[in-house]
């Protein structure tokens, strides 16, 4: 009996532990630059930049045909992804959906 009420104990103090944890994560943060993949080089991608209301500031470190693209209208920091934009650069021909690699 002493072993059940231990085990229970255990068990809801792990259960209260988890539930803090999770309620205490601070949301995903979103800002208003985009990393782009755009192979076709720099010319393409000041092209789509400009079409979309982006400024492009550049090839992003040493990964060649990806550039950072900020967008003045886009809150700078934010906790909703802004799916507007992100869609519509994909959409671009010009605009891999290959992921940064590793």
């Amino acid at each position: 009996m002493v072993f059940l009420k231990l085990s229970f104990g255990l068990i809801v103090s792990v259960c209260c532990a988890i539930g803090f944890a999770e309620g205490s994560r601070t949301p995903p943060l979103f800002n208003n630059e985009f990393a782009v993949h755009i192979p076709e080089g720099h010319a393409a991608a000041n092209d789509v930049a400009d079409r979309h209301g982006f400024v492009n500031r550049g090839q992003v470190g040493s990964l060649k045909g990806y550039y950072l693209f900020e967008h003045k209208h886009v809150h700078k920091r934010s906790t909703e992804a802004n799916d507007f934009y992100h869609r519509s650069l994909l959409k671009e021909p010009q605009v891999s959906n290959n992921a940064v690699p590793m």
